[in-house]
């Protein structure tokens, strides 16, 4: 089932008490698409409708088994715990005039696959407009919410609509930053509802005594009114909600969760900034020795030597993939919002705050964090709801299955949860040789290959420069550097660049040396002929094209304009540097405009020797 991925999973019904009771059967089929569940809803209404047409005569469909990833796991939750679950609906006609069913699908067998049960950390960045935690969430979400931000902007009437909303820049808060927040709760409301319930904010670079939203300035406000109140206002482990859903089941339900994988756990707060964002200019990567003098003057004798080789190794990467200071200002800022490529380092007394993915020293809820997680969700996350403090689960119906090493994509397509799956599913005769891993290679692949390949991070992932390395923070700065390795060699095979052209609103292609296109037009439809590339838009001329791994010798935007003001935003990434372009004026309807794109530099690398983990020279291959 696909859905809107920017609202909630269902809606709230301002009571904390593990029941939606404001939704039926009849409303989550309406046609009205306000939440995740109506999604649900709409699908459920086709298994319904099928069964009854090819099973003419027999009682309707009583119940089915669900795979649930991610999110698609609280709008399964919210279903079976509401009022609409198997709730009567009105029958209409099938398509050969005979009557439909009267009530929606119960569930069987449900798998929760990398769901966060209660919560996902990471969510907070984009809740409070710091995207500077990871480069899926600085070069894609939040180049997504910034191409919708323009268009209300852009026009005074422009306006976007969702089933009981309207977003106009004359609604939203004239305070800069809170008016960026505004917008991201209007418009994203499902990151407030993927956020963590668990105390995840910590005041120390240990992680101690860990507290909730009430610990930070009008942080309550932000507080997970959905998946409290699926958890019946248990914000930590184990809820006692989940006995719903085990009366519910006519099967089990199992909960796969992956484990021993570095996973945003908790959010350091701060009120000052680091001395690596104070250290790194915006233009120059000698900064890299103002980094190198400030360990000098303040590291302990016996992380002095470990920092300093960790330096080298970032040096040398920095130099050999050709990262320009403005990419690397962005990896080191402390605050990064959606509308700024580079950000800004905090002012003194400012209060913010970025998540760790260390354990914290808090052992107060040491399930949640003792087996980490998929990379996503933290492993409490997933198993918390149906699962006691001694490790088991909390119901007889409740099966918890724990995947060391798989990560959070790869739980819907590894051959082990697959296996399992088929299981679940009493599928006889399973054999693992017919079991195909590839069906994801599609459009999130490339989003996953773009993003993983950025390189930027490296200046400032896990806290490099802001505290001494114990062993767990040299293992993930060792992981960084194999990434790198990745990044050093892919761009050696012309790898390694990634573009993102925001339209809003306009028609238009981005179009390279050979004429191929990616965008969309009203007259063309859109168009992905660019090796690797995607269009995301909403036929309305607003959209971002996305190009990975493609080098260009030449880019161009053919656009044709609506009739009214618009922007485009173009970043291109390449191995030797970053280049931004940005046009905005009045097209009239019908009228053309072409735009250059400047492409960034080569790779400039001369020294093609890895650098190994020690201190020790290596010869030359």
């Amino acid at each position: 089932m696909n859905y809107d991925w920017r609202l909630p999973p269902a809606p709230r019904d301002g009571v904390i008490d593990g029941y939606i009771s404001n939704q039926t059967a009849d409303a989550i089929i309406d046609g009205t698409y306000a939440n995740g569940l109506d999604y649900l809803g709409a699908e459920l209404k086709k298994a319904a409708d099928a069964w009854k047409y090819f099973h003419p005569g027999e009682p309707d469909l009583d119940a089915l088994d669900v795979i649930a990833h991610d999110a698609g796991g609280l709008i399964a939750r919210a279903y079976i715990q509401s009022d609409a679950y198997g709730g009567p609906i009105a029958p209409g006609p099938l398509s050969d005039g005979s009557p439909g069913p009267s009530t929606l699908p119960k569930f069987r067998n449900v798998v929760l696959a990398g769901v966060p049960n209660m919560g996902d950390t990471r969510s907070w960045s984009g809740v409070i407009d710091n995207w500077r935690d990871n480069a899926v969430m600085r070069f894609l979400l939040s180049r997504l919410v910034y191409a919708e931000y323009l268009y209300v902007q852009t026009k005074e009437t422009n306006a976007i609509s969702g089933p009981d909303y309207a977003i106009t820049a004359s609604d939203l808060a004239t305070d800069t930053v809170l008016r960026n927040r505004d917008f991201i709760s209007r418009y994203v409301p499902t990151l407030n509802s993927m956020l963590a319930t668990y105390p995840f904010v910590g005041s120390d670079d240990s992680g101690a005594a860990l507290q909730g939203l009430a610990a930070i300035t009008d942080g309550l406000k932000y507080a997970n009114a959905l998946l409290l109140d699926l958890n019946a206002g248990q914000g930590v482990p184990p809820a006692s909600s989940t006995g719903i859903i085990a009366a519910s089941l006519t099967g089990k339900l199992y909960v796969f969760a992956g484990s021993q994988t570095d996973t945003s756990l908790w959010a350091r707060q701060r009120n000052a900034p680091t001395e690596s964002c104070l250290a790194m200019t915006s233009n120059t990567l000698a900064s890299v020795q103002q980094v190198r003098d400030w360990i000098n003057a303040v590291a302990t004798p016996d992380a002095l030597e470990r920092l300093q080789i960790i330096l080298a190794r970032i040096e040398f990467i920095l130099s050999a993939v050709g990262v320009d200071g403005t990419a690397g200002k962005a990896a080191a800022s402390d605050i990064l919002p959606f509308n700024d490529f580079t950000g800004r380092c905090a002012g003194s007394g400012e209060i913010w705050s970025a998540t760790q993915k260390s354990v914290p020293a808090d052992a107060s809820f040491d399930m949640r964090f003792a087996k980490r997680g998929d990379g996503t969700v933290s492993f409490g996350s997933a198993t918390g709801p149906f699962m006691n403090a001694g490790g088991q689960p909390v119901h007889a119906k409740f099966v918890i299955s724990e995947f060391v090493g798989i990560q959070h994509l790869p739980l819907m397509y590894d051959k082990r949860t697959q296996t399992a799956m088929l299981g679940i599913l009493d599928i006889p005769n399973i054999n693992p040789a017919f079991i195909s891993t590839s069906k994801h290679k599609m459009s999130a692949a490339i989003y996953t290959q773009t993003y993983q390949s950025m390189g930027a991070f490296l200046v400032n992932e896990e806290g490099v420069f802001d505290q001494n390395l114990n062993a767990q923070q040299a293992g993930a700065v060792q992981q960084a550097l194999q990434y790198a390795r990745g990044i050093f060699q892919s761009s050696l095979e012309a790898q390694g660049w990634w573009s993102s052209v925001i339209f809003d609103p306009v028609d238009g292609y981005v179009t390279d040396e050979l004429g191929r296109q990616v965008g969309y037009s009203d007259a063309e439809g859109a168009k992905n002929a660019i090796p690797d590339s995607t269009w995301i838009g909403d036929g309305a001329g607003s959209g971002v094209a996305f190009i990975n791994g493609h080098r260009p010798m030449s880019l161009t935007v053919h656009l044709t304009g609506r009739g009214e003001p618009f922007t485009v935003d173009a970043a291109l990434h390449g191995p030797g540097g970053f280049t931004r372009t940005v046009t905005t004026g009045t097209l009239a309807l019908g009228a053309t405009q072409i735009i250059t794109l400047e492409i960034p530099p080569e790779i400039g690398a001369q020294d093609y020797e890895w650098p190994s983990w020690t201190t020790s020279p290596q010869p030359r291959p």
